[in-house]
């Protein structure tokens, strides 16, 4: 079996000959490749060849793919060369709702017809009306009386005034059903071309693929064609289940790794085999550059962007890309074909990316609905502690902080916490490299009481030649732990800065001396880490005070 491979790129137009051998060959897709953002299609193409040049055509690949990522591979039974392979963009109209369609136009076909033999009937009672009308002038024919004069009979007139009378009210009657009928079925008739207009076959763009080959014989023969489109992604999820052990040891966290694809290419993935990558192809592929930081008169500035803008003409930038889409049309190289074998999801390591081989065969719809799979699952060593700023909120929470392991960082996105099988609400992950180490929130930890009381607040002033404001703040935060075992608890607090060398801030003699000092860098927070013994308790004291020239004004002093 002879394997072969050919690049594309996309151009406008087919170049393959009219009299070359058309070969039709139905496609599916069989592997996909998933990015956060965009995707890689490998469809299949089954068919039977020809000897002599002919040309493979596949025209079921979607509209929107991505310029120049055509790529074809191949493999036959008979000696068979790749030429070239040429891509095209189409308007198909669809057959949806076919039925539907015929017998709202045979409807309307029907009531043409209604409307056209009540015009009939219509004109048919005019004419009727018009020989009445003559004959009933001609109906009574005067006599001469005895003396000469002109005489009609009474009994004959009133006879045909009553017979005109009930003969000319029908003939109205029939006029007056014809001309609301019709405006009944004019209704029915828009009706159904609004109908139709919603139910109408829409055009979807189509990419057709031609691939030319030279044949030495006839026999069977497959292609893969590799693509990508923009319209596909995933987005990282994860479920964080904690389980406290006993006496505060050997508690878990197991954290389920799943994804959310999703796809909208207007193809369909039924049961394909799904990877998914921490690969960005669409994204930078090198830090920018920096250009020198010119500052100059405003007005040259703005003469110099004018005379940039008109240097960039829309056709010199059409006639540029153009050039780049035909670059490299026509290669082609002898490849190796190998035969994929899908394992049971898998993390892959390649380089600086990690791929996720989904087990099974996986669907997913062309509509923009997520399609939630599971990647893996691990559980994690986890220490547990409490923590709390009970200058915002009195109340600590448990947390568990655990090492993150395998070889792959795992991506930014939603975590679901839950603590011993109940549901506690939605967290975001960071994005975690291995090794790293993390902590979650699991809730309030009511067996921790935290109390914070302030016990000194002065307001004064100082000095005998230049006054200066004093202010001075005292805190007492007590912190108890209810459980049956030891708490590391951890609180926070600050102390405010100024910005201006007059503003002096201190703190009080008394003060607990803190554990951290500017916590993740932010001036002024501080941090008290307690580890804590059941039943036990632990008072932290915390005060500070700020002094300032008399004549200068500041924010307020908490």
């Amino acid at each position: 079996m002879k394997n072969l491979f050919a690049a594309a790129l996309i151009t406008s137009t087919f170049l393959t000959p009219v009299f070359a051998a058309e070969l039709p060959f139905d496609s599916n897709v069989g592997e996909v490749t998933v990015y956060p953002r965009g995707a890689q299609v490998t469809r299949v193409a089954l068919g039977e060849m020809m000897a002599g040049d002919p040309v493979v055509i596949v025209d079921d690949l979607p509209g929107k793919i991505v310029a120049n990522s055509v790529r074809v591979e191949g493999k036959s039974g008979a000696a068979i060369e790749i030429g070239s392979v040429d891509v095209r963009q189409i308007f198909v109209k669809g057959e949806e709702n076919a039925s539907e369609r015929k017998e709202i136009e045979s409807a309307i076909e029907a009531l043409n017809d209604e409307i056209n033999a009540l015009d009939q009937q219509s004109d048919n009672a005019k004419t009727q009306r018009a020989m009445l009308q003559a004959l009933a002038g001609q109906a009574i024919v005067p006599r001469r009386g005895e003396n000469g004069g002109i005489m009609i009979s009474t009994e004959e007139l009133s006879s045909l005034l009553a017979l005109s009378e009930e003969r000319f009210a029908a003939l109205s009657q029939i006029t007056q059903k014809a001309s609301i009928r019709q405006r009944e079925i004019s209704k029915e008739i828009d009706e159904m071309h609004r109908r139709l207009s919603e139910i109408a076959p829409k055009q979807e763009l189509k990419t057709v693929v031609a691939i030319n080959l030279t044949s030495d014989g006839a026999g069977s023969a497959e292609f893969q064609i590799r693509y990508n489109v923009e319209q596909a992604g995933w987005a990282p999820l994860y479920d964080a289940k904690l389980t406290l052990g006993s006496d505060g040891k050997d508690s878990k966290v197991k954290i389920t790794r799943r994804a959310a694809v999703s796809q909208s290419t207007t193809e369909s993935w039924d049961n394909v085999a799904l990877t998914l990558s921490t690969a960005r192809p669409r994204g930078n592929t090198q830090s920018p550059q920096l250009e020198p930081y010119l500052l100059e008169e405003y007005q040259q500035f703005l003469a110099k962007r004018k005379r940039d803008a008109r240097a960039m003409k829309p056709e010199t930038m059409g006639n540029e890309a153009a050039a780049t889409s035909l670059d490299g049309v026509g290669m082609s190289r002898a490849i190796q074909a190998e035969k994929v074998d899908f394992k049971p999801v898998t993390e892959e390591i390649a380089g600086f990316l990690a791929e996720y081989k989904i087990s099974g065969a996986v669907s997913v719809a062309n509509a923009g609905q997520e399609k939630n799979v599971t990647i893996g699952a691990k559980e994690l060593d986890a220490k547990i502690a409490a923590f709390s700023v009970p200058k915002i909120d009195p109340n600590a929470y448990l947390t568990a902080s655990f090492t993150i392991e395998g070889k792959a960082p795992w991506l930014p996105g939603i975590v679901t916490l839950s603590r011993d099988g109940v549901f506690l609400g939605k967290a975001r992950l960071p994005l975690l490299n291995p090794g790293a180490e993390h902590s979650l929130g699991f809730g309030r930890d009511d067996l921790v009481k935290i109390e914070r009381v302030q016990v000194t607040d002065k307001k004064g002033e100082s000095g005998f030649i230049s006054t200066v404001n004093v202010e001075e703040r005292k805190f007492v935060t007590t912190i108890t732990n209810l459980h049956d075992f030891a708490m590391a608890v951890t609180i926070q607090d600050q102390i405010p800065y100024g910005t201006h060398e007059d503003i002096k801030v201190e703190m009080t003699p008394g003060t607990t001396k803190p554990s951290v000092v500017d916590v993740d860098k932010k001036r002024g927070v501080l941090a008290w880490e307690n580890m804590i013994e059941a039943g036990g308790e632990k008072v932290v004291g915390f005060g500070y005070k700020v002094s300032w020239p008399k004549e200068m004004n500041i924010t307020p002093v908490e």
